[in-house]
């Protein structure tokens, strides 16, 4: 593959502290793909591509997978569903990492959604090398195979947001890596992501990457303030889902399949006897 164009964003002088949970305005896309962006110091900080082949496929599987109602760190609600593999959480008490409970509910759709991790390891380790593998080096070294979506990517969870102009947010509880994110769309107008800290000059303008049908954006989502611009539907028919795939810190405490289940029993052993010697105490 022939390396894409590059170009250099900078640093702006923009407080990410104040533009937090704000929506983006109204800004149409000013740098097409494929493209790498890197800093004035040779860094990348994003990279635009399209999905190609297969794109048909994701398109199935997300628009048919089942949405709930989610409540975001940022105070905001939309429609999304995650996929791929949860952490242990004693809060909700998950006892053990296992797959999200979309696989079981959507099995054929979950299978698709999982399957496109193939292609987009493929897709980063042709456009940013160096970054994908530093990612994979992270988080291969951290996290088991079989909890990793592809073995070839470093992704282990994703989450599907249907029609969801989201205000400006840090990606959170992820690990230091890039994220992927592909959308699809028809009959939709906006709902472009605007990266406002991050110019394609000293002074600006910020940059606006497009989220067209099939465009793919590679960028740390940890680190790198985005938004997603104002969203008009057209038709009743219409739509724009953007399906991200990311690395969760946590599943770097999951141990191979059958320790982890014999650690959920465990678990559960423990917890029902301390609710049995709390209830004896009353």
């Amino acid at each position: 593959m022939t390396p894409p164009p590059e170009v250099t964003v900078y640093p702006l002088d923009a407080d990410p502290a104040a533009l937090l949970a704000h929506g983006a305005p109204d800004l149409s896309p000013n740098v097409r793909g494929p493209i790498i962006a890197r800093d004035p110091d040779g860094r990348p900080v994003f990279a635009l591509a399209k999905f190609g082949a297969g794109l048909s496929g994701l398109r199935s599987a997300a628009r048919a997978y089942p949405a709930g109602n989610t409540l975001r760190s940022s105070g905001v609600r939309n429609l999304s569903r995650s996929f791929g593999f949860v952490a242990r959480n004693q809060v909700l008490q998950r006892n053990a990492c296992r797959v999200c409970s979309g696989a079981l509910e959507a099995a054929p759709q979950h299978a698709g959604l999982v399957a496109a991790a193939e292609r987009l390891a493929e897709l980063a380790a042709e456009i940013v090398p160096e970054r994908f593998a530093a990612d994979m080096g992270l988080v291969g070294e951290a996290v088991l195979p079989e909890w990793r979506m592809s073995p070839a990517g470093p992704w282990t969870s994703g989450v599907v947001n249907f029609d969801s102009p989201l205000p400006y947010h840090y990606d959170r509880n992820n690990f230091d890596c890039w994220s992927a994110m592909v959308t699809i769309r028809r009959g939709a107008l906006g709902g472009h992501l605007h990266c406002p800290t991050w110019g394609l000059s000293p002074d600006g303008p910020s940059a606006v990457l497009p989220c067209d049908d099939g465009d793919v954006v590679l960028f740390n989502g940890q680190t790198l303030l985005h938004g997603v611009t104002p969203l008009q539907l057209m038709q009743p028919t219409s739509y724009r889902i953007s399906i991200v795939y990311y690395a969760v810190s946590r599943m770097r405490e999951c141990l191979p399949f059958d320790d982890e289940i014999a650690y959920a029993r465990r678990s559960r052993s423990n917890r029902e006897e301390h609710w049995k010697e709390n209830l004896e105490a009353l």
